[in-house]
């Protein structure tokens, strides 16, 4: 009876109880990290593979028809993955607080071409895949257009595969992005990381305090 009591006693102090709006968030957040997740997992079961994607055949965000953004060779380039992020180190919640409901709200930035020095592009055309997800996230109730409202901020930035992907440019593109304050509640997908045959375990491209899903 009295180890009973001891147990009451000591569980709150050692697991204070989150405030209820930021409880809020955070299952709000996970909801969306696991739609994208399912999403992608989908997408694995498709019978066109991401590698195979890349044709061009994208009609909703085609990228020959976006404005192109080249990136100088000294562009800056984002700090590596930050293992040591936690929720209450890399995710600014306070900037989830402009909506009514306590909504989390979910904005897209447009897409863009991205060219080296020499006009090379940074990255194929986005994958049916992720212009899929992209679309997902847009149709649903968390989506924004309005940035000043949002809360997470999703690149359309393509790295669900990391094979075609030239790490370094990319990384570039990631640190142009108009709101990107070190990656700060931006959120990216991948689902293969490294190269075949020796695939990673985690995106190569440096992201500082992005989220990965």
């Amino acid at each position: 009876m009295c180890a009973s009591v001891k147990s009451n006693i000591r569980g709150p102090a050692l697991i204070p109880r989150m405030k209820t709006k930021h409880r809020i968030y955070y299952v709000t957040l996970f909801s969306i990290v696991l739609l994208g997740l399912i999403a992608t997992g989908m997408f694995q079961f498709w019978p066109h593979s991401i590698e195979s994607s890349s044709d061009g055949g994208v009609e909703k965000r085609s990228i020959r028809e976006v404005p192109v953004v080249r990136l100088p060779t000294d562009s800056p380039i984002p700090e590596r993955g930050d293992l040591s992020c936690r929720m209450h180190t890399c995710f600014d919640v306070y900037r989830c607080g402009f909506n009514p409901k306590n909504k989390i709200k979910v904005y897209i930035y447009p897409l863009k071409k991205y060219v080296d020095d020499a006009g090379v592009p940074v990255s194929s055309a986005i994958s049916r895949e992720y212009n899929e997800l992209l679309t997902a996230i847009s149709d649903s109730d968390y989506y924004t257009d309005d940035i000043n409202r949002a809360c997470l901020f999703v690149p359309s930035i393509d790295v669900l595969n990391q094979n075609p992907l030239r790490i370094k440019e990319t990384a570039q593109a990631l640190a142009q992005l108009s709101r990107w304050d070190r990656g700060t509640n931006h959120l990216l997908f991948n689902m293969l990381p490294g190269a075949p045959p020796d695939y990673n375990t985690a995106l190569d491209v440096p992201r500082d305090r992005a989220l990965l899903a």
